[in-house]
């Protein structure tokens, strides 16, 4: 489980380095729609994701889609609106959830 998480955040920071660009890393507001915290290993993910962005300094707007997918469709267009630089999902089914990032 652990080699799982540090790929993930692995990702997640290349992700928000790319992001970045000329911005500072402070900038920078990645927006992360998790599928459920019903487990361990997504309880844990979500934890440190928020974690490593206090840690760094940016501003991370994470939510729960509590294991429902149209929750997590509008919670990805919520986060859009928001005008995030980088949109990480963590999807209950991705074919479900691609309308939401096109």
């Amino acid at each position: 489980m652990k080699k799982a998480l540090l790929c993930v955040l692995a990702i997640v920071a290349l992700t928000l380095t790319a992001a970045a660009g000329e911005q500072s890393i402070k900038d920078v507001r990645p927006g992360l729609s998790i599928k459920a915290q019903n487990a361990p290993y997504f309880v844990a993910q979500f934890d440190v994701a928020k974690r490593l962005a206090a840690e760094k300094g940016f501003t991370l707007i994470a939510i729960d889609a509590e294991g429902n997918i149209e929750k997590q469709i509008s919670d990805c267009a919520d986060l859009i609106s928001q005008n995030i630089d980088v949109l990480l999902i963590n999807a209950i089914d991705p074919a479900a959830t691609s309308p939401a990032t096109d």
